[in-house]
């Protein structure tokens, strides 16, 4: 889908204000501390419904630099990404991205760690594919990312299908 601009003053109407710093900032919220890069991201991989979205979105991001991502944005991208991917089924990508991630050195943190491994678990599991499943919880483990109940649940539904 495509979001459409709206000048947020009368001033911007008329000077043609930057369309994707406006089209990037929520309405009606005060502008973050965050990186515009981060937001814009994050904006663009939340509104991802199909698989060739998403994709695009990836090929965006996997086209930074390392000097351009740092570790504190990239460290809450990446898990987005990897999740956001795995959720739409385009799992060759999630993969990728996934692989990618761990090659730049981000684990996710307390926070979006859980939820990417969970979300390649889960993707494992789905695709019959025990062996890597297992290896998934082996890098959480290394990484120091806490199992949650969730990981339990996705565990215990894999084994009740089985």
């Amino acid at each position: 889908t495509q979001s459409t601009w709206e000048p947020r003053s009368a001033a911007d109407a008329g000077k043609g204000a930057d369309r994707s710093t406006a089209a990037s900032e929520p309405k009606g919220r005060a502008p973050s501390s965050e990186p515009q890069g981060k937001r814009k991201f994050m904006s663009q991989i939340q509104a991802c419904t199909e698989k060739h979205h998403i994709r695009a979105v990836y090929r965006k991001i996997s086209a930074l630099s390392e000097s351009k991502m740092d570790s504190k944005l990239g460290g809450k991208i990446y898990p987005a990404l990897v999740s956001r991917l795995a959720s739409l089924g385009a799992t060759e990508t999630a993969i990728e991205a996934f692989e990618a991630m761990e090659k730049r050195g981000y684990n996710g943190g307390e926070v979006f760690g859980p939820i990417v491994f969970n979300s390649m678990l889960k993707l494992y599991l789905d695709m019959g594919k025990f062996d890597e499943a297992m290896g998934i919880q082996a890098k959480r483990r290394a990484a120091g990312v806490a199992e949650t109940t969730a990981t339990h649940n996705i565990l215990l539904r894999y084994h009740a299908r089985r």
